[in-house]
């Protein structure tokens, strides 16, 4: 106990001393004026920053700044708008107006983020790599749950639920994630399972979607340890803002139509719909967003239906325009199958061998604060109450769990170059469920502080986090974790950056006392789990590149990940089949990525574009020492880069794909839009070798000299007026037969009819 109090007063005295560093200046002169963007409507919440003094503009787009007498240069930035610099010079006593229009932005290198420091920041100037989603892709493709979005980014991938960047996840049924979820900068996992529920994000309210690739836990604690998936959702306008989307669609027939266990009259089908309305009500923000779905699947007893409601609110002051408070909430009920293990690998894979019929609900509730301060500082207070119930008896499924999540932030910028971030949080965690004895507890409370400098063409950072953890009494844990890193502008659009970084998880509650059994294969606990940690490294270089009016940027990063006492799942047998989770002693994941994004016009055409290939080396240490060697690794990695590991060669992590490649292609003529998606999985080449009993040979040895799985997706748009548009959607065009893992297959062919109906008025 005195090793975790000793090493939380450490963290809060290096909070606290560079807190200290921050000065006050008088101010003699006052600059004011408004704020609006092209079409002449206000936007609240622009940052307005001189040196060490800094405003935000309020909800009528007015602004303030006091500064001393002389010569400054002033910064206007706000997210997804160009920044603005402005040079003035002001007299003792005197009241200037500079009144400025900011330019949405359309280069790809004045991309802003927050998920790499928790503020806004060019996403060129990051230290790590970010992926940025914007609404085109996944709105126009007709993403209907995040996940399906997020897997449309190079060097991700979702299976079954489980994220996994770069290979430094496999696939772990569910519980457990190593990617942390945000829903605006706050965690969205449950807290029994550490899983994501991705049909609870709302999508109906997104204005983007930001990947952060590699450990993250020194600003997001546990589960960061492989990356950070934030959803970022948008707030009202000076004038209302209506979005509707609906759309039907049908699942084509396999390619091998054996498959087929439906009727020629009952095909499988889906439909649904999206809707938002945003509104400013006097000093008060109001958006509000609704989805539901059907669909009768074509995996057997897996059909779907769900309705979602969704609310945000802020309410600024008249009297003091840099505060901002509300509460926001979400509320999702489902009822669903739930599809775990096919009756074979051949023509019965999408016939269910055992599962589930699951109902659900979900609500979160988020009151927060927000303070601007009128010398660069602001504080944010942000807590969210997370409820998920999954409805059963004696003989089903049955679990609730409670989470309450308390985060308090602060971010202060002084001596001109310097910006200070630190904060607190905490949550309490309380669950029970028929599937392990007793109720549970989980407690987190954590600091962290991070120091960045910026000056000219450097960009650098370094940040601390020490967390506390602990489930019930008889599990405690604490970690300390600290990152570092260097961006570089040897050139007016070329980046170079390193970083490095540690990283946690701690085990959750289900992976420690879950004890149940699906489709005759049993799930067990293993409560002497221990904490899995790593660290990862990174060195790219971001150009950007331009020819007439198309421009985006090339990013090429290497990467190395090492990972003590990894929690993987193992298929094993002892008086019958079950899944256990084990830690792996020892794991290295190395690679690298490319990725091509440009957007612009050619002529009359517009053009969007994302490419990106990654490839990765995931292997277990402990199976042959001889890959400790770092020599041997490298001549490993790249002497097989094209040669497929045999199932026998159990070097390799499990559950993985060692290549990928993604692509999303989209042309604007006139009112037409066509589009594409490509996605590129290599086969996994490492699984449980007793799956052989439940017949995933027969599938794998059919695609034994297949290099992989290559799925097309086509989409053909037309604009019926400037608010409505029409679209269909082809997902899997050459209805490849194909399974993302052991046990279960993708979707065959399907159509789908979209119509999207945005009334902007602003």
């Amino acid at each position: 106990m005195s090793r975790i109090v000793l090493g939380i007063k450490s963290t809060f005295i290096f909070i606290f001393f560079l807190s200290f560093l921050a000065e006050v200046s008088a101010q003699k002169a006052t600059l004011k004026g408004v704020i609006k963007d092209a079409k002449g409507v206000t936007i609240p919440g622009v940052n307005v920053v001189s040196g060490m003094t800094g405003s935000t503009s309020d909800m009528n787009g007015k602004y303030t700044l006091s500064l001393d007498a002389g010569t400054h240069e002033v910064k206007f930035s706000f997210l997804g708008f160009e920044t603005q610099k402005k040079s003035v010079t002001l007299k003792a006593g005197e009241t200037q107006t500079l009144d400025i229009v900011l330019v949405e932005s359309s280069k790809m290198l004045n991309q802003v983020v927050v998920s790499g420091s928790r503020y806004e920041k060019n996403a060129a100037e990051e230290t790590v790599s970010i992926e940025v989603l914007g609404t085109s892709i996944f709105k126009n493709t007709n993403s209907v749950d995040l996940a399906e979005a997020v897997q449309k980014t190079p060097g991700v991938n979702v299976v079954d639920g489980q994220a996994t960047i770069r290979g430094g996840t496999g696939f772990s049924y569910g519980a457990g994630s190593r990617v942390m979820i945000l829903v605006d900068d706050l965690p969205m996992l449950s807290a029994d399972m550490g899983s994501s529920y991705w049909k609870v994000m709302p999508m109906e309210l997104a204005e983007g979607i930001e990947i952060l690739k590699g450990a993250s836990s020194a600003m997001y604690g546990s589960s960061a340890l492989n990356g950070v998936i934030n959803l970022r959702t948008g707030w009202a306008r000076e004038k209302p803002v209506t979005d509707i989307t609906f759309y039907s669609g049908i699942t084509g027939t396999p390619r091998n139509k054996y498959q087929k266990w439906w009727s020629d009259y009952s095909q499988p089908f889906f439909t649904g719909g999206f809707g938002s309305h945003r509104q400013r009500l006097g000093p008060v923000d109001v958006v509000v967003g609704a989805n539901y779905h059907y669909e009768k699947s074509f995996l057997e007893s897996n059909d779907q239906f769900r309705y979602r409601v969704t609310l945000k609110t802020r309410y600024r002051p008249k009297k003091k325009p840099n505060l901002a408070m509300g509460v926001n909430g979400n509320f999702m009920w489902e009822r669903s199958g739930r599809f775990f293990l096919w009756q074979d690998g051949d023509t019965s894979s999408l016939r269910i061998s055992d599962g589930s019929n699951d109902q659900y609900y979900f609500i979160s509730v988020d009151p927060y604060l927000e303070y601007s301060g009128d010398k660069g500082s602001t504080h944010n207070l942000r807590s969210r109450y997370f409820r998920t119930y999954r409805y059963g008896n004696e003989t089903t499924p049955n679990s609730i769990s409670n989470l309450a999540y308390l985060d308090y932030s602060y971010r202060k910028a002084f001596k001109k170059y310097f910006t200070l971030s630190s904060g607190v949080n905490a949550s309490y965690a309380w669950m029970s469920s028929n599937l392990y004895p007793q109720s549970r507890q989980t407690l987190m409370a954590a600091a962290y502080s991070q120091l960045e400098f910026k000056h000219k063409r450097w960009n650098a950072l370094v940040g601390a986090r020490v967390e506390y953890n602990q489930i019930d009494t008889a599990y405690r844990n604490v970690r300390p974790v600290f990152r570092a890193g260097l961006n570089y502008q040897p050139a007016k659009y070329t980046f170079l950056r390193t970083s490095w970084g540690q990283g946690y998880r701690v085990p959750t509650v289900v992976e420690r006392f879950l004890d149940a059994s699906f489709a005759g294969v049993g799930i067990k606990p293993n409560p002497e789990l221990r904490a899995e940690r790593g660290w990862n490294y990174e060195l790219a270089v971001k150009q950007g590149f331009g020819f007439s009016n198309f421009k985006g940027f090339f990013d090429f990063a290497v990467f190395w990940m090492e990972n003590v006492d990894m929690v993987e799942y193992s298929f094993m047998f002892d008086n019958g089949f079950f899944f256990k989770p084990i830690n792996v002693e020892r794991a290295r994941i190395a690679g690298f990525e490319g990725n091509i994004t440009g957007q612009g016009n050619i002529g009359p055409v517009t053009i969007r574009s994302m490419f990106g290939y990654t490839y990765n080396f995931p292997v277990d240490l402990g199976k042959n020492d001889k890959y400790r060697n770092i020599g041997f690794y490298l001549g490993e990695m790249f002497g097989n880069f094209a040669t497929p590991y045999g199932p026998q060669d159990t070097v390799l992590l499990k559950y993985r794909n060692r290549h990928m490649v993604r692509l999303d292609l989209e042309a604007d003529y006139y009112k037409f839009t066509l589009g594409t998606t490509l996605y590129y999985n290599s086969f996994m080449e490492s699984f449980d070798q007793v799956l052989y009993v439940f017949d995933v040979d027969t599938y794998f040895k059919k695609r034994a000299n297949s290099k992989g799985d290559f799925i097309v997706d086509l989409r053909l748009a037309y604009n019926l007026t400037k608010q409505a548009r029409v679209s269909f959607i082809v997902k899997n065009a050459t209805n490849l037969n194909y399974a993302n893992r052991p046990g279960m297959m993708n979707s065959p062919i399907s159509y789908s009819l979209q119509f999207r109906y945005l009334l902007d008025r602003n």
